[in-house]
């Protein structure tokens, strides 16, 4: 129930920042869709002409001529969805949410500021709501085109073997279910290193904020804040650690 009231979020939020973009979305998970099932037909129809007592060579050249144009268009929408529609509205969806994002933490109180946890929370939507989000949409727009492939196959093999449409649906939950469980524990481990993401960043700063120039390099600070940053940078690792395990393991089982 949480999966399907996040997902629903991701939409709710693409729609109304890029309304656009979730149309190209849906318009190129049907084309995929349609031309992944095009493909298996002319491929049982090239099958069965090596089949015939009478083969015709004309056919074949027809089909195969047919094939190739269906794999050019399907270059071409994959082209014009992955490397235009997705930078073009990256950066109207970047724009648009820093000024959302921006608005909102205007009205916060200060004293949210002074609250670690709280400022945790802050610091990890203004830092996430720019990509993340973004990323999350695109992942799940692939996964359902994965899904329609998928569906697609299966349904034009149930014609001869309800088994296999049956495992390519179990297969395709069992990855969902994976896949999930690995996103919640990487969400976790973010979570329990925001504060020493926020770290890294203040130390990152301060050798480039022009106040602190003379502090840097006319004393040992530089030094120490070099090796708080490895330090906690080793930390962060560790804490990822776990995470890249899982998703290793994840990945074996599927």
């Amino acid at each position: 129930m949480r999966i399907i009231k996040n997902n629903y979020f991701l939409f709710k939020c693409v729609s109304k920042v890029c309304p656009l973009y979730l149309v190209y979305s849906c318009v190129y998970i049907i084309i995929t869709g349609a031309i992944t099932y095009a493909n298996l037909i002319l491929l049982e129809r090239i099958i069965d002409l090596f089949s015939e007592e009478s083969f015709i060579l004309n056919e074949l050249i027809i089909y195969l001529l047919i094939n190739a144009s269906i794999n050019i268009l399907l270059l071409v929408v994959n082209n014009f969805y992955n490397i235009y529609v997705k930078t073009k509205y990256k950066f109207i969806w970047s724009s648009k949410i820093s000024e959302y994002i921006y608005n909102k933490t205007k009205i916060l109180d200060l004293d949210c500021y002074d609250n670690p946890k709280i400022y945790d929370k802050v610091s990890r939507g203004i830092k996430n709501s720019e990509d993340k989000i973004f990323q999350s949409y695109d992942d799940l727009i692939s996964f359902i085109s994965s899904v329609i492939i998928a569906f697609m196959t299966g349904f034009y093999i149930v014609q001869s073997n309800f088994i296999l449409i049956f495992i390519i649906i179990l297969q395709t939950f069992i990855s969902f279910k994976l896949y999930s469980y690995f996103d919640k524990i990487w969400y976790d481990a973010t979570c329990e290193q925001e504060n020493n993401e926020r770290k890294i960043e203040y130390i990152k700063k301060t050798f480039y904020v022009n106040k602190y120039k003379n502090e840097i390099f006319s004393t040992k600070v530089g030094n120490l804040l070099l090796n708080l940053k490895k330090e906690t940078t080793k930390k962060i690792n560790e804490g990822y650690e776990k995470a890249e395990n899982t998703y290793l393991k994840i990945s074996v089982i599927e």
